[in-house]
């Protein structure tokens, strides 16, 4: 007979394990500005756990008149990440900029009132209106990451096994920013940049004697992690057709939005989404929506503007989590400001152990993905953006030896 785990005793030990907090420096500058990188490694010297990394700013914001403000969201000041593992890209390459609208995105959906309330001390604050003065200095904490640094399995992760690892965030544009009424020359900088993370050690002779064995018998390890790709296309009106070629061993969802025309440039606060209109997604004159890979269609049938936010909550795997938050949106401003089409293609159950694989295989051809939309009445000019969401696996072997599958 099996009892359940609430009826257990049972005590488990890990021998020999100690831990320390650790202040990384950038290896450029610790000063930066748009469109700028920060690069840092993380430490070779023990475990790396991933959940616990930290990235720390100091944020100034100028202007030539007027005010400017970050957006809602520290971590939109990222556009994109790569990770390197023994000087080889071998995450974020497909996806060289836009990584903040999908953050946005994701936080809108996701993120309750109460977590924004906890965020507020470090991520700034949840609402924003607009701006009577410029950012001084404020300090920020981003310690959420989309991608490897937020999905690679295992959470703690050997970097001397993979010939060190190294972070490379591009920084987004002075667009992100909010305005006020008549303000000119935004812009902003960020400096006292430096990185925090937890280092384990595991010193029983056993955990390090394990993976030795492993490579010494040929056999390598694998690092599972989500991956993202993104592509662009000006649009005329929401009656459209985004097409894009795709191959992976794990198509695991699409994420189809609208940008404004316009989005790349600084705009005053959208009084709904309490934000900066760099990232308002548009869709009020959007009528249907629906994807297609090869020669079938997701879902079967179109669907309208608002009946896809039901559909992405099943998409997402939240219809039935009736304690989970979002950003405040109603049935009018959903499709005008917040609107997103999410399809996702793999079991989104809880898998019982490490990261299961389970999207669609495209190895071995050039899928051809579309975001076919109609639109209502009138047309509105636009930028549709697709992130395809991907799984990707890096095996590695003895002598720090690399293979990346995508």
């Amino acid at each position: 007979m099996v009892y359940p785990r609430g009826l257990s005793y049972t005590l488990s030990k890990l021998s020999s394990f100690s831990k320390n907090t650790y202040k990384l420096q950038t290896l450029n500058s610790q000063t930066a500005g748009p469109s700028s990188y920060i690069t840092i490694d993380l430490p070779r010297n023990g475990l790396v756990n991933l959940d616990a990394i930290s990235l720390f700013v100091t944020g100034q914001t100028t202007t030539t008149g007027g005010y400017a403000s970050f957006p809602r969201n520290i971590e939109n000041i990222i556009d994109s990440i790569q990770i390197e593992c023994n000087g080889q890209v071998v995450a974020g390459q497909g996806m060289g900029s836009h990584y903040n609208h999908l953050w946005h995105t994701v936080t809108d959906l996701f993120m309750g009132n109460d977590a924004y309330i906890r965020r507020v001390p470090a991520q700034g604050s949840s609402t924003l209106v607009a701006p009577t003065f410029n950012n001084a200095g404020t300090e920020y904490c981003i310690q959420n990451f989309l991608g490897f640094l937020g999905t690679a399995a295992p959470r703690y992760l050997d970097c001397n096994m993979l010939g060190g690892v190294r972070i490379r965030i591009t920084l987004a544009s002075a667009a992100i920013l909010a305005i006020s009424a008549g303000a000119a020359g935004a812009s902003y900088n960020l400096s006292n940049i430096f990185m925090t993370c937890d280092v384990a050690r595991i010193d029983d002779g056993i955990y390090g004697k394990l993976l030795a064995d492993q490579f010494s018998a040929g056999k390598s390890v694998t690092i599972p992690f989500k991956d993202y790709r993104v592509f662009s296309q000006n649009n005329t009106s929401h009656s459209q057709s985004t097409r894009v070629s795709l191959g992976t061993q794990s198509l695991d969802a699409v994420w189809g939005m609208f940008l404004r025309s316009d989005f790349n440039a600084p705009g005053q606060v959208d009084v709904v989404t309490q934000t900066s209109p760099y990232f308002t997604r548009v869709g009020d004159n959007l009528a249907t929506a629906q994807w297609t890979v090869d020669s079938t269609a997701f879902p079967s049938a179109p669907f309208s503007a608002l009946q896809w936010y039901s559909l992405n909550a099943v998409q997402t795997n939240r219809a039935q989590d009736a304690l989970g938050g979002c950003f405040p949106m109603s049935a009018t401003t959903w499709p005008a400001k917040f609107w997103v089409s999410i399809q996702r293609f793999n079991y989104t159950g809880d898998a019982t152990e490490g990261t299961l694989m389970s999207g669609i295989d495209l190895r071995g051809s050039q899928a051809q993905i579309t975001f076919d939309t109609v639109a209502g009445v009138g047309n509105t000019p636009n930028i549709s953006l697709v992130f395809a969401e991907c799984t990707s696996t890096l095996e590695v072997f003895q002598g720090a030896q690399l293979l990346l599958t995508q």
